[in-house]
């Protein structure tokens, strides 16, 4: 089944719900409105899973599971597996436009939000934070490295402390820019997560990573990151919100929560390796060129079989359309 006659479904739910309802109350005087609308509600609640079920997600996840599994690959043909390692390298290439389609990505607000495959706006060239930190954590997983991603709140100025070394700019629409202040003035009347970030563990560490912004931050207090040297500005990890998100099916179980405590890397170390990366791709760069030379007609027909699929709220209430 395609996405589209699946929601065409959902809206006759709906829409049979509401019948089911009138008859019965002009005629039988029976109030069933709890229980004509509930297939409808219930599957309001798990349409992100069920959207899973339909023939363009599969098509689409079968192709960009091959993208991450070539990515997987590239790692290991130029021997880079430690974490902060891919971390560079992918915050390069996904800002310079190696992971995208027309060879450009930029923080806009246009995207599909599928269910586990957020990693697909990524692709198609525009995309927000979950975005981006769904596709490194979807990629440090096929490298057998355990991955989750945090839905966290935060604010500018923790940002802004963030230690930036990647030389590759985050390009910004106007529409971006704008969603990007919203968010951040969201936190000025209560705590409201707003943000998505990637943990990792390997080797018994753990590793807070921010690629959205290019920093990594370390725990400290209960649920709380800072980045290395502040005090002041943190991030705040959100269960109730994370909970939620993986009941409708947006991410995966979270499995990291437990090892959030576990010791990090310290910053000289982080600042090395991340530096020496940096380097690497100076140094050869016709090995990113070529990656995106052989993966550029897999991008476009990720772009081609994604672009027909409605966006999130779309496919949460069907019955809204342009």
């Amino acid at each position: 089944m395609k996405m589209k006659y699946q929601e065409y479904i959902r809206t006759m739910e709906l829409l049979g719900g509401i019948i089911a309802i009138g008859t019965c109350q002009k005629f039988a005087n029976i109030d069933v409105s709890s229980i004509a609308l509930l297939p409808f509600l219930v599957d309001t609640l798990i349409s992100q899973r069920t959207a899973t079920l339909t023939k363009d997600y599969k098509e689409i996840k079968y192709m960009y599971d091959e993208v991450i599994n070539n990515f997987s690959k590239f790692m290991k043909d130029i021997d880079k597996n430690d974490v902060i390692e891919i971390f560079a390298i992918y915050i390069y290439m996904y800002r310079k436009g190696y992971l995208s389609s027309g060879h450009y990505f930029e923080y806009n607000t246009k995207m599909k939000d599928l269910p586990r495959l957020m990693g697909v706006d990524v692709i198609r060239g525009s995309g927000v934070c979950r975005s981006v930190a769904s596709m490194l954590s979807d990629i440090y997983n096929k490298m057998s490295i355990t991955s989750d991603t945090l839905i966290v709140n935060t604010t500018k100025d923790t940002i802004q402390s963030l230690k930036k070394l990647s030389p590759a700019s985050l390009n910004k629409s106007i529409k971006g820019k704008k969603f990007a202040k919203i968010i951040g003035n969201l936190t000025k009347y209560g705590f409201v997560a707003n943000h998505l970030i990637t943990a990792v563990k390997k080797d018994g560490r753990i590793y807070i990573l921010d690629p959205t912004n290019d920093g990594i931050l370390y725990k400290r207090g209960k649920n709380t990151f800072y980045p290395y040297d502040d005090n002041i500005n943190m991030m705040k990890y959100n269960i109730v919100l994370s909970k939620y998100q993986q009941l409708i099916g947006l991410f995966s179980k979270d499995r990291l929560k437990k090892d959030l405590d576990n010791e990090s890397i310290n910053q000289q170390e982080y600042y090395d390796i991340y530096i020496s990366t940096i380097n690497f791709i100076n140094n050869n760069i016709d090995y990113f060129e070529q990656f995106y030379h052989d993966n550029f007609y897999l991008y476009n027909d990720i772009y081609k079989a994604s672009d027909c699929v409605h966006s999130y709220i779309k496919r949460i209430v069907p019955t809204i359309y342009k």
